[in-house]
């Protein structure tokens, strides 16, 4: 997985739902982009569609956070 797709993941999970142009503005870069990602994570199964450009986390795309939240040499606290 690409270090964008996992912020989208994070950023998505922060806010329980999002949309595109939210993404974007957050990580910097252009509706596009942040869509052509969304679309990635959603055909991968990690996202779900509940709306036109609005996505939320899939159980997978939960399990893939938590994985990224708690690797590496300092495991990042959850809930706090």
């Amino acid at each position: 997985m690409k270090g964008s797709e996992e912020q989208v993941l994070k950023i998505i999970r922060e806010l329980g739902s999002c949309r595109t142009e939210r993404i974007a503005r957050k990580m910097s870069m252009s509706a596009e982009y942040a869509g052509e990602v969304c679309g990635n994570l959603l055909e991968d199964g990690y996202l779900s569609k509940i709306g036109p450009g609005e996505y939320m986390l899939s159980p997978k795309g939960e399990r893939a956070v938590n994985r990224t939240l708690s690797r590496g040499p300092i495991a990042v606290l959850r809930g706090a």
